[in-house]
């Protein structure tokens, strides 16, 4: 029943692991939740309308560029039949904007601030806002445990590759109150001691234990912090640099993990003169479990979390880092906490002010685990395309992962959605963007570019040179401006040896670990030269178009056209293309072979206005150089161009330059300098994959 539900399932109901678990939730919710969540009742309604067998799962959402990766994830939790979706935002005009687009959903806001000065969050690389929401997260999070419910919260950089819940809900996983993707990347699993909060889930916790109390602490430690202004820290020696999602939460768990109350952050990361007596007692103190050997037979590595019953900090650990009173955020903050729960008198009591006094000696109490989850659940996407090394068993890809080479900015996390296939072009893209102008370069909601690339078979080739490379990509880029195309960076297997572990490269996964893994210049990924104003496109986007364009017109001829110097090229032969050698061809040249050669059809004596409308793709066959002056002519470099072409010129004009040769050349350099330096990426390192 639940796949008619589905609209964009394609699979069979006994295909979702959702069934097997009793938690598909897609056509199940009671309804969508617009509303406030920093009361009680407010949280109450919202867990009731969003959750799903007391289960739900948190996401952070805004409006601008992170509403796309929001509603691709949205989209990813419902291919696998999961609904139960709560989105957190910091006020209800951004989640007005998010509800209109996911009206089924919803969108709870939270109008509590921290107060943090726009000087101290950029001190620390962040704004005001992202604190705030950050610090939403935790306390949300930490009131919905304290409520009974089992929380899961992902980032929306994380590609899902496989069903989350099947694999959580399961051995070895299932027993374990908290996993957490560990930080560190793959290499650093086996002594990682800290946790990336963009992968976590909380199951089964006491609402009065461990795990409830680290996700509680964090909200109420950052929050007294803040308030303060961060100057207690500043006076005792401290820079309030652990300002980050994760460093909120990792600074806390270091106390349950040892049992007793701690500031491992600050010690560890932030002392503004480094007392190394100090930091070696707090590495002690944290005796982390399992730093060398896994816990288990299955690799995983679990961590026993107490309550801290020794609410002392000495001063050999740095002593206590708290303000000296609390002010109105925090009392705010503890009593959100404090009313978070169905008898808070007898039922779920909450512990003790860990800042109040000390109790030595008292025996920790609940305990509760932490799983560290294992690259092969959880990790950078990139390995996954390593034969053997994942199998089919890695759920989650994040692009935020130290080994992830595409993790600057939304923009490249989305050319890694793209590259897996796990873009959703019509249900998401093409109704937020208004048409079927959905590629990152669109102009407006209905442009589709025209665009020229390097003829695929000249990039797959194995015996491509990083030397015929660079000629391949002048080439593009000097035909996209000549007649006024959109250039299609190029994207090359990983394995070729000028690209193995060189650096200026980044890797993308294709839908399956046996495609092969391509690579791109890190500097054509960018805003600067992947953005709107900037005439380029990605190959995903290329062959998205590509798709489209056979699919609503299958009977039409080819829009491949393939230009080469003085002659045709025609990308159906059965014979693969090969790199030949580089040939200059003047500028007024060009504009006859590009109409002569790709835009008359063979036989005929003038472009048809068929061929010349839906030339969709020019595809360069060979390296060319464009000739830009003419000594013989010095007139013409200065001069807009004027060819003596047969024909309509409404057919051949709009793929003609509109730009003197000596602007193109310009252009051409400019370009080349910001996109595709030819020395950007020469560094050979060691330990590089293909």
């Amino acid at each position: 029943m639940i796949c008619a539900l589905l609209a964009s399932c394609s699979v069979s109901c006994q295909a979702l692991p959702c069934e097997a678990i009793k938690l598909c939730s897609a056509g199940q919710m009671t309804g969508p939740y617009v509303g406030e969540i920093d009361t009680d009742a407010g949280l109450v309604k919202a867990l009731e309308r969003r959750s799903f067998s007391k289960e739900v799962i948190l996401l952070l959402g805004s409006a601008g560029t992170m509403l796309l990766p929001l509603l691709q994830t949205i989209k990813d939790f419902e291919s696998h039949g999961y609904a139960h979706i709560l989105i957190l935002a910091k006020d209800a005009a951004t989640c007005a904007t998010i509800a209109g687009h996911v009206p089924d959903v919803g969108c709870a806001d939270s109008t509590a601030s921290l107060g943090v000065s726009a000087a101290a969050a950029a001190a620390a690389g962040q704004s005001s806002a992202k604190l705030d929401l950050f610090h939403t997260k935790w306390s949300v999070a930490a009131r919905a445990v304290r409520h009974g419910y089992n929380v899961l919260l992902l980032d929306t950089d994380v590609l899902q590759l496989g069903d989350v819940y099947g694999t959580l809900k399961a051995a070895p996983f299932k027993d374990v109150t908290m996993l957490a993707q560990a930080r560190g990347g793959a290499a650093g699993y086996a002594t990682a001691t800290e946790v990336d909060p963009g992968v976590l889930y909380i199951q089964n916790a006491d609402p009065s234990g461990p795990v409830s109390w680290v996700l509680s602490e964090a909200a109420d430690r950052f929050a007294r912090w803040a308030e303060d202004g961060f100057q207690t820290l500043a006076t005792k020696g401290y820079t309030p640099c652990g300002l980050r999602s994760g460093d909120m939460l990792n600074d806390v768990l270091a106390s349950a993990a040892a049992g007793q109350l701690l500031f491992y952050g600050p010690v560890i990361k932030c002392q503004a003169k480094e007392d190394a007596a100090v930091k070696r007692a707090m590495e002690k103190a944290v005796d982390w479990p399992s730093r060398e050997q896994p816990a288990t037979s299955d690799g995983l590595r679990i961590f026993e979390l107490k309550l801290p019953s020794d609410l002392s900090a000495t001063a050999e650990l740095g002593g206590s880092l708290y303000p000296p009173s609390r002010l109105a955020t925090s009392q705010a903050v503890q009593k959100a906490l404090a009313g978070a729960c169905l008898n808070c008198t007898t039922e779920w009591p909450l512990w003790p002010d860990v800042s109040g006094a000390p109790t030595p000696g008292k025996p920790p109490l609940k305990k509760e685990t932490l799983a560290l989850l294992p690259p092969w659940v959880a990790g950078a996407y990139e390995p996954r395309a390593e034969p053997g090394y994942w199998g089919s068993g890695q759920v989650l890809g994040h692009t935020q992962s130290p080994d992830a080479s595409v993790r600057s900015s939304a923009l490249a996390k989305a050319h890694v959605r793209m590259a897996y296939g796990a873009y959703h072009w019509d249900s998401v893209v093409a109704k937020v963007k208004g048409g079927k102008g959905v590629y990152t370069t669109s102009d407006d909601a209905q442009h589709v570019p025209i665009v020229a690339a390097i003829h695929p078979d000249l990039l797959a080739d194995p015996t491509l040179t990083r030397a015929q490379f660079d000629s391949l990509t002048d080439s593009l880029v000097q035909v996209a401006q000549y007649t006024r195309k959109f250039a299609v960076w190029p994207a090359v297997p990983c394995s070729l040896p000028w690209v193995n572990g060189s650096t200026g490269w980044a890797r993308f996964p294709g839908p399956d670990a046996n495609r092969t893994m391509l690579c791109m210049r890190e500097t054509q990924l960018g805003p600067e030269c992947m953005s709107k104003g900037v005439p380029s496109m990605l190959p995903w986007e290329l062959e998205r178009m590509k798709e489209v364009y056979r699919l609503h017109r299958p009977m039409d001829a080819s829009p491949e056209k393939t230009l080469v110097a003085g002659g045709r090229a025609n990308p159906d032969y059965t014979k693969a293309l090969v790199y030949t050698t580089l040939q200059e061809v003047p500028f007024q040249d060009l504009a006859h072979q590009i109409v002569n050669n790709v835009m008359t059809l063979p036989g005929s004596s003038e472009p048809t206005r068929v061929t010349g409308q839906r030339l969709h793709i020019l595809y360069i066959g060979q390296a060319i150089t464009i000739k830009y002056a003419d000594p013989s002519q010095p007139d013409a470099y200065q001069a807009v161009p004027s060819f003596a072409i047969k024909g309509d010129p409404e057919v051949w004009r709009p793929s003609m330059p509109d730009k003197t040769p000596k602007q193109l050349e310009d252009a051409f350099n400019a370009l080349k300098a910001k996109c595709f330096p030819s020395a950007g990426f020469s560094t050979v390192i060691s330990g590089g994959r293909s």
